[in-house]
């Protein structure tokens, strides 16, 4: 684990589409946790590695239009455990925050930057959550059909995982339950996703700022 701290003059450096001043107001709004924060005037903020990548991460959820006012989001984790005593195997499922900035920055690590955070752009209700009361429902109608209830219309789902999960690609898992004709009713209104490959942020930061991998 690389214990060397950066500035945002590195984060604009290898991510020369963020600014630096970009970078430090979201620090100041909060949207961006660090360890390190600027303590006073001509102190920079500092960052660790993971909060360096998260940085970028971030810049991509925001041009996803993750941190929108009229929307909800929820994080979700999924981590592989192994197997049981059966060989069966093991995964593990967590809400992370309806705080649409909430990160594990150890997660980065624990995968060795070998992260798909996928962007689910709904307009139904959410699920693992526990969804608040003025949220989209639905409910069936007299043919079995899902009909709107109430609610606001648009939704995030934003799960973080590694890039293969079992030995099998988490990008293809999804998108092959996204595409399914099974899931074609739970789907009905889920016409857009996205997908931020976090190694690849990892390794521009590498090349930029000269890191020892």
């Amino acid at each position: 684990m690389s214990t060397k701290l950066f500035t945002a003059k590195d984060a604009e450096k290898a991510f020369p589409w963020i600014t630096a001043g970009t970078t430090n107001y979201r620090v100041k709004m909060g949207a961006l946790p660090i360890e390190h924060p600027s303590p006073g005037t001509g102190i920079p903020n500092l960052f660790t590695l993971p909060e360096l990548i998260h940085a970028a991460v971030l810049d991509e959820l925001a041009s996803l239009g993750v941190f929108g006012n009229l929307h909800t989001t929820v994080i979700h984790y999924i981590e592989p455990k192994g197997r049981n005593e059966k060989g069966e195997t093991l995964t593990a499922t967590w809400d992370g925050s309806t705080n649409p900035h909430y990160v594990d920055m150890g997660f980065y690590e624990r995968w060795n930057y070998r992260v798909i955070v996928e962007v689910e752009f709904r307009h139904d209700g959410l699920y693992g959550s526990n969804l608040p009361g003025d949220l989209i429902l639905y409910e069936k109608d007299q043919h079995g059909r899902l009909q709107h209830k109430q609610g606001r219309g648009r939704f995030y789902n934003v799960t973080y995982a590694p890039e293969r999960v079992h030995d099998k690609s988490y990008i293809q898992r999804q998108l092959k339950n996204w595409l399914s004709p099974k899931k074609a009713e739970f789907n009905r209104t889920h016409a857009a996703k996205a997908f931020i490959r976090v190694r690849t942020l990892y390794e521009l930061a590498v090349e930029a700022l000269d890191l020892e991998e």
